[in-house]
């Protein structure tokens, strides 16, 4: 089993995943080394978005409705799904 964190680790034992067939592979980039900018801008229209694979588990049929429902009250924004 791979994980993205040691969080991710954790919780996977928690669900019955043994620790020792676990690999933590954690994020490639050094986040520090790129410090948020001070005057952060916003997109317009804002962007809702969801990266991963479009398994039941996942549950991309809550998003697509709370999608829906913005859109229904007029809200303005650009959906992403990767």
């Amino acid at each position: 089993m791979t994980a993205v964190s040691r969080e991710v680790a954790t919780s996977s034992v928690a669900l019955g995943a043994p620790m020792d067939r676990i690999t933590v592979i954690e994020n490639g980039v050094d986040l520090a080394r790129f410090p948020a900018p001070q005057d952060r801008a916003f997109a317009t229209p804002p962007v809702i978005g969801s990266v991963g694979c479009l398994a039941p588990r996942k549950d991309i049929g809550t998003l697509l409705a709370a999608l829906h429902r913005l859109k229904s009250e007029g809200v303005v924004f650009r959906a992403v799904l990767v």
